[in-house]
């Protein structure tokens, strides 16, 4: 009896252990490059898209490598974000934030935080003119 106990213990050790390693394998790792850091951005009510016309590119991670996920028209208004950002390997900061795209649709996902804006858009500002930029 003892020797089943043992034997039973053992293969369910082993089946966990393979389950862990397992699902660890899928998880992707954290990118040592980017760094954590406070953008500073706590203290405004609202923030705004700020490029020279282009639409701005949100990514699926704090990177130009990432997917695009969406895109958001000068002048958008961003609905929600985090008060810590990453910094990636060139010094450049990213934000997550969520906000309402170029299709109508929320996103949600990274922007480059030079982007964006306490400054609510003028009357002037151009939309949809020039490259899409982040």
């Amino acid at each position: 009896m003892k020797h089943i106990i043992k034997y039973l213990v053992s293969v369910l050790c082993t089946v966990m252990m393979v389950g862990v390693l397992a699902a660890a394998a899928e998880i992707p790792s954290e990118n040592s490059e980017l760094k954590t850091e406070h953008l500073r951005r706590d203290g405004y009510q609202t923030l705004y898209v700020k490029t020279n016309g282009g639409n701005l590119n949100v990514r699926s991670g704090p990177g130009t490598e990432y997917e695009i996920v969406g895109k958001l028209a000068n002048g958008t208004k961003i609905l929600g974000w985090q008060y810590v950002g990453k910094i990636d390997s060139e010094g450049r900061g990213w934000m997550d934030i969520r906000a309402i795209g170029i299709d109508g649709e929320e996103v949600n996902g990274w922007v480059l935080d030079d982007y964006l804006s306490s400054d609510p858009p003028t009357r002037s500002a151009m939309t949809g003119i020039g490259y899409d930029v982040g």
